[in-house]
């Protein structure tokens, strides 16, 4: 089940957030079972095998952790091994699921056999509730949480606001959040800011990500017969296009949580206004940014063992980010080579700072869009073409199988209004129009992210205009869906 479908927003989320502020002021614990039970349901909606898979790899992980929890600080060899025996055992599921196949290519590949696997089904939301694992043991093992049952272990995992692509919350913040507010009143401020959130997050995704994304699938479904400028344009219309998609799913996630009293951290801060690439990881997919940080570079030795060292390990959370984000190797270069520039802005960074802002934003901006090229593209060879075409400067004009796509059936019947159809440009007028909206709330001053909004919101005719305005109008245009792009990670 997705955000931005009928069923999910005309039936699931209301009758999930009425039945947990009903419950919850009755019974803490039947509220949470409650909402695991609907996360299941959420989780299994297409395919239910993806409900024994989560609800396998959820009690061997409590199970672990109990008994890492058990053991007392005397018998650390003990303890030490089942925390081991718990990543490994969480690295393998994951390894199996998401891997195998990839595996599989380039042994294949590398030793000339034909060893074949079936098709494995990735389970949804396996690649982040793996991570929320990893740091539930971690933080275990440190000694960091306290004493805890299985509803709230099992909650925190399934909650189906982050259940498919987060935000990565650490159990501790998770179940603290719950605690401070799972027997407070309801409170109708924080409904009317959670629908809001959630109105703007889904219009991000549906009225700007899913129109930019025709562009984008015809454009590299096609690539052989697009020129130069056509190229380009598909390249800028996939940055655009990704950011949108999930942060757009992200506030929506957090739209969701706030409408139930329960807080999730921002996973975006307006990362295309980054003046460099550790700007810009700051800012983009925060609490991935936060997890690697915490539980790989830190581990491996952060920055206190050198300058070799530091450098090493930044470009190994990099690599282990790209494969992370997929099992190819356009995700594995694409994480190297932001490793391999985040160490030469690390090297460089007095120059770097003597570099006018412009100029700065400019050049990163520019490697941003030019490194989604490799994930976005299906193969190598796919990026080898779509630079080829880039560089051969063959501009000419812009086929109807783009323009079209930004022919909504509201703009069209605007432009038919005021008669701009007649003029023979005016699908050209259509797709600029597109461009210029997702500039906008791109780069404006003050942002569209939740951080720069919360502390500050207030209910208001023009926001309640603008949220009644914007879920109406995507619920309108759910004809269109198209998945997120981060559902497949």
């Amino acid at each position: 089940m997705v955000f931005n479908s009928y069923i999910f927003l005309l039936l699931f989320l209301p009758l999930a957030v009425i039945g947990w502020h009903f419950i919850r002021r009755k019974s803490r614990t039947i509220a949470m079972i409650f909402v695991i039970g609907v996360s299941l349901v959420f989780c299994g909606f297409y395919n239910f095998n993806y409900v024994f898979v989560l609800a396998a790899s959820v009690a061997v992980n409590f199970l672990l952790g109990r008994a890492i929890l058990s053991i007392n600080q005397d018998r650390k060899t003990i303890k030490k091994i089942i925390f081991i025996i718990a990543i490994v055992i969480n690295i393998a599921i994951l390894a199996y699921f998401k891997y195998s196949a990839f595996f599989i290519e380039n042994i294949n590949a590398l030793f000339k056999h034909e060893f074949i696997i079936e098709n494995i089904i990735i389970p949804l939301g396996i690649s982040f509730y793996t991570f929320s694992q990893i740091s539930y043991h971690v933080d275990l093992y440190r000694g960091d949480l306290k004493n805890h049952g299985i509803v709230e272990y099992v909650f925190y995992i399934t909650y189906f606001p982050k259940l498919s692509m987060g935000p990565i919350i650490r159990f501790g913040d998770f179940n603290k959040s719950v605690e401070d507010n799972i027997s407070e009143p309801i409170d109708w401020d924080k409904i009317a800011y959670g629908l809001y959130i959630f109105s703007i997050g889904l219009a991000k995704k549906v009225l700007i990500a899913d129109v930019f994304a025709l562009a984008v699938n015809y454009g590299y479904g096609n690539i052989v017969g697009l020129n130069s400028l056509e190229t380009i344009l598909i390249v800028v219309f996939y940055t655009i296009q990704i950011y949108f998609d999930f942060s757009g799913y992200s506030d929506m996630a957090i739209g969701i949580s706030k409408m139930m009293n329960i807080d999730l951290p921002v996973n975006f801060n307006m990362p295309y206004k980054a003046v460099d690439l550790e700007d810009f990881w700051d800012r983009w997919h925060i609490t991935l940014s936060s997890f690697f940080t915490r539980y790989l570079y830190i581990p491996l030795g952060g920055n206190r063992k050198g300058r070799f060292r530091t450098y090493l390990n930044v470009l190994i959370v990099f690599l282990v980010s790209g494969l992370w984000h997929g099992a190819n190797w356009t995700f594995v270069l694409w994480g190297g080579l932001h490793g391999i520039f985040i160490v030469l802005t690390k090297i460089l960074r007095k120059p770097i700072n003597r570099i006018p802002k412009p100029i700065s934003w400019t050049i990163t901006f520019l490697f941003i869009c030019f490194s989604w090229i490799l994930f976005r593209a299906d193969s190598l060879g796919d990026v080898s073409l779509i630079l080829g075409k880039i560089f051969s400067f063959e501009f000419a004009g812009i086929s109807e199988n783009i323009l079209d796509c930004f022919e909504i059936a509201e703009i069209f019947k605007v432009e038919s209004l005021f008669r701009i159809t007649s003029l023979g440009f005016y699908k050209y007028i259509t797709m600029t129009l597109f461009i210029v909206v997702a500039c906008v709330l791109m780069f404006a001053p003050k942002g569209v992210e939740t951080r720069e909004s919360a502390t500050k919101f207030k209910v208001s005719v023009i926001k309640v205009a603008l949220s009644s305005v914007l879920l109406v109008w995507s619920i309108v245009s759910f004809s269109g869906i198209t998945t997120y792009i981060y559902l497949g990670f």
